[in-house]
């Protein structure tokens, strides 16, 4: 999905500060799952992730479907939406390791 955003950056379909803003949340998210795993814990995700990812997909396919690809700012909009919903779910993922770690202890 990123490698779809960043193209779309590099055709000037998509800005590239939420595409950043996304990346770097996914990056940190992997490290975080990465350690809770290394400790023990499991963190499933929740309904709010799985949106966050149709939000995502939505914001591509607006961007390259024929008959929605001039509208920049439905585009925009649906861009900015899925940035927030990512780090919003990457706050519920960190808050719910915490809880976890701390029930373990």
């Amino acid at each position: 999905m990123l490698a779809s955003m960043y193209a779309l950056v590099a055709v000037s379909r998509l800005p590239w500060e939420p595409v950043v803003l996304i990346t770097l949340r996914e990056v940190w998210m992997s490290v975080f799952r990465s350690r809770a795993l290394a400790r023990g814990l499991s963190i499933p995700a929740r309904p709010t992730a799985k949106l966050k990812t149709f939000v995502q997909d939505f914001a591509i396919a607006w961007c390259v479907l024929p008959p929605t690809a001039h509208l920049k700012g439905l585009q925009l909009v649906t861009i900015w939406l899925a940035a927030a919903l990512t780090f919003y779910t990457g706050y519920e993922y960190w808050h719910d390791g915490r809880r976890a770690a701390e029930l373990r202890a």
